[in-house]
């Protein structure tokens, strides 16, 4: 009885431990760091935008959204929170809202009106400068490190115009992309 219950008590208890511990981290994923940016526009947040980090040298990209107050929190592959240490080049996506009717007000309507409405709808227009918006030609930089506090504000009116350098750069991503196409 007294062996029974103690198998039942590890049985249990190593249970709670594989339930507790979550799914397993991805092979060769580095050790993440908590990383916070804030986006400013002027003197007012960059609410509801999309960033993503790209690795300058490395393999291992995040992303974040920043809420009404322009903060974003760092997530590696969706959901691991922070990222690697190293450098990344930092591009920012938001759109103004589709004109016409909202995915809810389609599912709403019979089939071939949903079709129309669907049809109808125009694409909000990018809210961010081209130049912020392509990752390996983003101007905006920074460093994540293992023993920094990783917390970042990017004031978008740091960058309104495109530097030479990525002048530059897009001229050759542009060559590049009219040679693949011939």
């Amino acid at each position: 009885m007294v062996r029974s219950l103690c198998f039942l008590v590890g049985w249990m208890l190593g249970c709670a431990l594989l339930v507790g511990c979550g799914e397993p981290r991805p092979e060769g994923m580095p050790t993440l760091y908590p990383c916070e940016i804030t986006v400013m526009d002027g003197d007012g947040a960059f609410d509801n935008a999309g960033l993503s980090l790209s690795p300058v040298e490395g393999t291992w990209s995040a992303t974040g959204q920043t809420n009404e107050m322009g903060v974003a929190k760092i997530v590696t592959q969706g959901k691991y929170e922070g990222a690697a240490a190293g450098k990344y080049r930092v591009s920012l996506s938001k759109r103004s809202p589709d004109i016409g009717l909202s995915d809810e007000e389609i599912r709403k309507l019979p089939p071939e009106e949903a079709k129309k409405a669907t049809n109808e709808r125009v694409p909000g227009e990018s809210l961010v400068p081209d130049h912020l918006s392509i990752a390996k030609l983003s101007p905006i930089e920074i460093e994540v490190t293992a023993d920094g506090e990783n917390k970042v504000t990017i004031n978008l009116q740091d960058y309104t115009e495109p530097t030479d350098e990525y002048k530059a750069k897009m001229d050759a991503h542009e060559a590049q992309v009219s040679d693949e196409g011939h």
